[in-house]
């Protein structure tokens, strides 16, 4: 056995690349904005670019070398256990058993594993002369579809651009013959696009490669899939798909969609109609979730309510419109939290607000591979402490200046009452939150802070594939609302 290690990274623009290569275009990994409302809260590299990316960067030649006619790939087994997102290291080791003609490959993203790949090869096998489309695949929106999915079967034609595939993969062309590379990015056309489609997380591949499997495409160009096994539990699809020379399963999964939040109407008929009129509000963070649960219930309520979005202009264009075609008072502005300025203020400076809800947050990563990972428990601390505090600092200047008290709701976790495998950097962060806001309170008069332990909420921060208990955003914050004045 040798044993070989090393690390790459893939770019973002690679990562398009390969959107094009393979006509996987699901926003998963295309749609910042979008793909922020997902289980991972931001995009992620296709699994079989990663997995094709890997085997690409780890030398064969000695495998290639040990063996007296050239190999061809027979076999190719892969499990996705974790995400990565374009520009990590990825770290690789790869083992070599020249004797089997066969290697197994690891890979890792900060201590996750994200790759699980076995390859055997095989001398013998007829040159293939490469039956697909040299062009990209066209782009084309991804199938929407529930679960069980109507659509679970089809041919999906086979493209490859090979002139992409040699730029993305140039050292791997020598152990897979361009109809294998065809049919193996094909496979992740098969589950972004069309089954289970847009809402699909792909977990698995197994590939068998022989002279002997006939396939079912009247030309060879074609792959033909048909869903073969359901678990409505977890949402799980087991894949079948066969092509000329080709055949195998690929594992996916149904993942959740956005969380959609109670419409205006609906809030509008919990709230006494001026129970929040003295209120003038901003809402950090408030074009999504919690957020935009609490901005809908303030409004109800009879505050002047300004919401802020750092990406997704749209979903707060909407909040804010469903609010005033109710009759509400809303207004929308653009703030990145995470480079505040004096100028970034001027918008709110103009009135100040008398109520400031924090609800800025990255996505909340848990961490199931070691005690501590500081790198996670750093990203927290920008949003919960350092941001935080930036927007405390500008604001006390005009509140001091003006007379004015300024109320703060900084919503915390239950967490830290009742510890959750995995979320411990986000308790201690939000535990520090929680100190600063003793702190500051006791620092300057004219702030107060309201900061309650909250329960997880259904929110898309907390969608996953096994259905977890959340309390509904709308029952929490109605009931926190009615402690402050």
């Amino acid at each position: 056995m040798l044993r070989q290690t090393g690390r790459y990274i893939i770019s973002k623009q690679q990562s398009d690349a390969f959107a094009e290569l393979s006509g996987d275009y699901n926003p998963l990994h295309v749609d910042a904005v979008y793909a922020r409302r997902l289980q991972f809260g931001h995009p992620v590299i296709h699994g079989i670019h990663h997995l094709l990316a890997t085997w690409n960067a780890a030398n064969f030649a000695v495998l290639q070398h040990s063996s007296a006619a050239p190999l061809y790939l027979s076999e190719l087994v892969a499990v996705f256990p974790n995400p990565v997102r374009a520009g990590q290291i990825i770290e690789y080791c790869c083992e070599l058993f020249p004797e089997q003609r066969s290697a197994a490959i690891s890979a890792f993203c900060e201590d996750q594993k994200i790759l699980s790949l076995k390859l055997k090869f095989s001398v013998g096998r007829t040159v293939e002369t490469g039956v697909f489309l040299p062009v990209y695949p066209p782009k084309e929106a991804p199938l929407n579809q529930n679960f069980p999915p109507a659509h679970d079967s089809g041919e999906c034609q086979l493209y490859l651009n090979r002139s992409c595939a040699e730029k993305l993969f140039p050292d791997l062309m020598h152990y897979v013959s361009p109809q294998q590379l065809a049919q193996i990015v094909a496979c992740t056309r098969i589950v972004g696009m069309r089954c289970p489609g847009l809402n699909s997380i792909f977990a698995g591949i197994r590939l068998n490669f022989s002279d002997d499997i006939a396939g079912s495409g009247s030309d060879g160009d074609e792959i033909r899939y048909s869903v073969t096994y359901l678990d409505e539990r977890v949402k799980m699809l087991k894949i079948d798909v066969e092509a000329e020379g080709m055949k195998g399963m690929l594992d996916t999964f149904l993942r959740p969609v956005p969380v959609k939040q109670p419409t205006y109407a609906a809030v509008c008929s919990t709230v006494p109609d001026a129970q929040f009129a003295a209120q003038r509000a901003l809402i950090v963070g408030g074009s999504r979730g919690v957020g935009e649960v609490t901005a809908k219930l303030l409004a109800a309520g009879g505050a002047d309510v300004i919401i802020t979005y750092h990406q997704g202009l749209e979903e707060a264009k909407n909040v804010a419109e469903e609010i005033t075609d109710g009759h509400g008072c809303c207004q929308v502005a653009a703030l990145d939290i995470n480079t505040l300025s004096a100028q970034s203020l001027i918008f709110f400076r103009e009135q100040l607000p008398t109520h400031i809800y924090y609800f800025a947050s990255p996505h909340i990563s848990s961490n199931r591979s070691k005690i501590w990972n500081t790198a996670l428990f750093n990203q927290f601390c920008q949003f919960y402490l350092d941001a935080f505090s930036n927007l405390m600092s500008l604001y006390v200047g005009y509140a001091a200046q003006s007379g004015m008290s300024l109320t703060i709701f900084y919503p915390s976790t239950i967490f830290i009452d009742e510890p959750e495998k995995g979320f411990t950097e986000y308790a201690v962060a939000k535990g520090a939150g929680e100190i600063l806001c003793r702190q500051l309170a006791a620092k300057y008069p004219g702030l107060r802070f309201f900061v309650p332990r909250l329960p997880r909420m259904a929110t898309d921060q907390n969608s996953s594939i096994i259905p977890v208990k959340c309390a509904s955003a709308l029952n929490v914050m109605r009931m926190e609302l009615d402690n402050i004045k």
